[in-house]
């Protein structure tokens, strides 16, 4: 009975001075968005794990994490690609995803103009529990 008392003790006090194992960084969130292509689409939701420790995030369908294009005070821009390739008609081309850190207002804005694609989705993100990043080989 000393002996079940003695370990009782210890591991007492190990778990009185180790830190939560599952404290959430506030540098490490989930966004999910409901967003909207257009007033009358249907609403989808989307979600983004955002590392902001590691300038990393992963969007829906992610195989890797990306590198955050900006972290500012009052916003994030995840994606910021411009035009690819040297052709005038590129220039515009750009696949942009931003939120606002005050309200959580999402924009993402994906045109490419010799495919004819000009794609502006809009909603809100509400803050979740950070879901870790996939696993890779290397």
């Amino acid at each position: 009975m000393r002996r079940f008392a003695c370990i009782a003790l210890a591991l007492s006090t190990v778990a009185s001075i180790t830190p939560p194992a599952l404290a959430q960084s506030p540098q490490r969130f989930d966004l999910i968005c409901a967003v909207r292509s257009k007033a009358d689409s249907p609403q989808r939701e989307l979600r983004y794990s955002v590392d902001l420790d590691s300038s990393q995030w992963c969007g829906p369908r992610c195989q890797a994490p990306e590198a955050i294009a900006s972290v500012a005070p009052d916003q994030l821009i995840l994606k910021n690609m411009g035009p690819i390739g040297n052709d005038p008609l590129d220039r515009n081309d750009r696949y942009t995803i931003t939120i606002k850190r005050a309200d959580g207002s999402y924009e993402s804005v994906f045109v490419m103009r010799t495919a004819g694609l000009f794609e502006v989705d809009r909603g809100i993100c509400r803050v979740a529990e950070f879901t870790a990043f996939p696993k890779t080989l290397f």
